[in-house]
């Protein structure tokens, strides 16, 4: 891990860990896709699972922030477009 971590300012080093990155993210997506479908099969709720997923990142979220793995900055909302949600 940290000869992974020490090439990581070569150009290969950094090709390395997005190729890494891009595999674990295409592995993860078709893993929930599948754990998706059997659960349906068992609890036909789909609104009821999507507050579950929404609940889950929005820990995962936190925990990450509390370890440190990025900080919450403000938003500048005189440089950005106004969010505007439709219900």
């Amino acid at each position: 891990m940290s000869s992974v971590l020490s090439d990581q300012k070569s150009p290969s080093g950094m090709l390395a860990i997005q190729a890494t990155v891009l595999v674990f993210n295409l592995v993860s997506s078709i893993l929930i896709i599948t754990v998706n479908k059997y659960t349906f099969s068992y609890f036909p709720y789909p609104a009821a699972l999507t507050c579950v997923h929404y609940a889950f990142s929005w820990l995962g979220t936190e925990l990450l922030l509390c370890c440190g793995a990025f900080e919450a900055r403000p938003i500048d909302r005189r440089h950005g477009r106004p969010f505007v949600g439709l219900v």
